[in-house]
């Protein structure tokens, strides 16, 4: 009876010369395979333990995930010693049999058949190996998530997009409760220490992901619920006592209604200051020029092209 995995037939492995072949390009060039036939096998130092981590060949780890599999402090990989102390070989020829560590199986890994992998020996690898052949201590997801890969929940294709980190989560453990002494007594009256963790919103990682999908080629445009200010006004000539007069009566009516305002009346030009207002993304610009003698004004929102022309009190409505 003919042993399957699966619908394979499983084949007898067989030791093959790959000379100075040793990356998963070089190999699968040589030989002409794919690198989803191969499997590699990478040694990591798990705290003080060293671990064979076993992915399929077109596959990447997630430390994150062996950290979390082992609850270790500190995952990497092992130096040359190290991997020739449990391997008797160089990087690029280590394999799963006959390795003299734990080996950790990626989940893909258990389902394949016949696949390549190094043998322990410099310059050569292995073909057909199969699950047979070696014994694995774990079998876990351990690689990282590509694009297209198959839901295990749902069966859908995964889908990547994009997303803004505004915050941070940290599991301390115990180490901190212990050093401080911080207890509790358990369900079976037992004293055991605090596990702790640790989150937080940061305002300035917030305001960077806001900015992010609230902006243009000229600057910030903030939503009106959190800019520095509601409204700017901009004072086309300082020089003219009439638009001053008006856009100093403008900011206290708008004051007094307890709109947030900002009043521009630096003796600059007039395009300097829209410049600006729109580079500090005041969502509001009232501009008070020419037309000031006939108590008219200018509006325009920040996220539009339209300028309208308003008496104060029109103005003063709007941004009530």
């Amino acid at each position: 009876m003919v042993e399957k995995n699966g619908d394979q037939p499983l084949l007898e492995k067989e030791l093959i010369d790959t000379g100075d072949a040793r990356t998963i390009e070089e190999v699968s060039t040589l030989l002409k395979k794919d690198p989803e036939n191969f499997v590699k096998t990478l040694i990591y130092k798990v705290d003080d333990k060293v671990v064979a981590v076993l992915l399929r060949g077109d596959r990447e780890l997630s430390e994150t995930k062996l950290s979390k599999i082992y609850q270790a402090n500190e995952v990497t990989l092992a130096d040359e010693e190290t991997v020739m102390e449990v391997a008797g070989s160089h990087v690029g020829f280590v394999g799963p049999i006959g390795i003299k560590c734990e080996i950790l199986m990626d989940k893909e890994v258990s389902q394949m058949t016949n696949f390549i992998t190094g043998a322990n020996q410099d310059n050569h690898h292995y073909l057909n190996v199969n699950l047979r052949d070696f014994e694995a201590s774990k079998i876990e997801d351990v690689h990282q998530v590509n694009e297209g890969d198959i839901c295990p929940i749902c069966g859908g294709k995964l889908k990547f997009t994009k997303g803004i980190e505004v915050g941070n989560t940290f599991k301390l453990g115990t180490k901190y409760s212990e050093a401080m002494g911080l207890n509790y007594l358990d369900s079976d009256n037992k004293i055991k220490p605090v596990v702790m963790g640790s989150y937080g919103i940061g305002l300035g990682r917030t305001m960077a992901a806001i900015v992010e999908q609230n902006h243009d080629d000229n600057g910030i445009i903030w939503p009106e619920c959190i800019a520095p200010f509601k409204v700017a006004i901009v004072i086309a000539n300082t020089k003219d006592q009439t638009q001053c007069d008006l856009a100093n009566k403008l900011y206290d009516l708008l004051s007094a209604n307890n709109v947030e305002v900002l009043l521009d009346d630096r003796d600059e030009r007039a395009g300097v200051k829209f410049k600006d207002m729109d580079l500090i993304g005041i969502p509001n610009r009232i501009t008070v020029g020419r037309k000031a003698v006939e108590n008219i004004v200018e509006f325009k929102k920040r996220n539009e092209d339209e300028v309208r022309e308003l008496t104060v009190e029109e103005v003063v409505d709007i941004m009530k």
